[in-house]
């Protein structure tokens, strides 16, 4: 009789342990991690194992490995350890990814309107064009795609309280890094998709 296996204990999480642990996650199977080379243990619930791995991945898709970035490995550790207390990760993702798009060059202007020094206006509607900004729309019937200035706004103070907020943010940071990676899709996007299957 064939056993089906519901949980895995994975001990390394180096290359080839969190090659398993993405196997694992991908045929709906629950894991924990653990690495004896870890000093300071972080313990993440199983539904944020994918998300940091997804950080990994992005760091590792978009600096080289002599790519000297201290403040943004202090940064990750502390989004690691963010994850391990929240159950949702949208908000602690999105200030990371944005804080690294900024730290390696490809900041995103939430303060002024593209090609112009006139602050974002609360009241108006945008459109995030990647490497010019946020350019303003006059059109009456905005298209979904616009975002209004207020929630550019609510983005650059870090307020993700209304889903509003944390979708328009989603769409701006996942066009910027799908543009710098040069259209390339990430494996945990496609390990994200697998895993819903068994959802």
């Amino acid at each position: 009789m064939a056993i089906k296996i519901k949980k895995v204990a994975v001990i390394g999480t180096g290359v080839i342990g969190t090659g398993w642990i993405i196997r694992l996650l991908a045929h709906g199977i629950k894991v924990w991690a653990y690495d004896i080379n870890i000093k300071q243990k972080t313990t993440l619930p199983n539904k944020q194992l994918m998300s940091a791995f997804y950080l990994n991945e992005l760091i590792l898709s978009l600096l080289t490995t002599t790519d000297p970035y201290p403040e943004l490995f202090d940064c990750y550790a502390l989004t690691i350890d963010k994850l391990s207390d929240v159950d949702c990760s949208e908000a602690v993702l999105r200030t990371f990814e944005i804080n690294l798009l900024s730290q390696i060059g490809y900041a995103i202007n939430f303060q002024t309107e593209a090609m112009s020094s006139n602050d974002i206006d609360t009241e108006q509607v945008y459109r995030f064009v990647v490497e010019e900004g946020f350019i303003r729309s006059n059109t009456k019937n905005p298209h979904h795609s616009f975002i209004k200035g207020s929630i550019i706004k609510a983005i650059e103070r870090g307020d993700y309280s209304t889903s509003k907020v944390l979708k328009a943010a989603k769409g701006i940071t996942r066009k910027s890094i799908k543009y710098h990676l040069s259209g390339k899709e990430l494996n945990t996007k496609k390990v994200f998709r697998s895993i819903n299957k068994y959802n």
